[in-house]
């Protein structure tokens, strides 16, 4: 979208736990939801949002770029969305 992601990198839940508040925890794909417990200690809200994971996408590099985008637009829609809900 015309961002450059050079120095962004996933981060672990760990990084935060105790050193901010964590009011929403949003699960973004299936596999995460599968394998990540469903209680989480610090409190929050847990959304689950799953997405389809684009890595996992076959086909060329054209393919797998349209699906990456898709799947980018669809987060996006999502995030505006709830975001909106949110206004009082």
């Amino acid at each position: 979208a015309g961002l450059s992601l050079d120095r962004h990198r996933s981060k672990p839940i760990s990084e935060f736990l105790g050193r901010v508040p964590v009011r929403f925890i949003f699960v973004v794909c299936e596999s995460a939801e599968k394998n990540c417990p469903r209680i989480w200690p610090f409190g929050g809200q847990l959304k689950l949002w799953p997405f389809e994971d684009p890595a996992s996408h076959e086909g060329d590099e054209l393919t797998q770029l349209a699906k990456f985008r898709q799947v980018r637009d669809q987060v996006e829609r999502q995030i505006r969305n709830w975001l909106h809900e949110q206004e009082p």
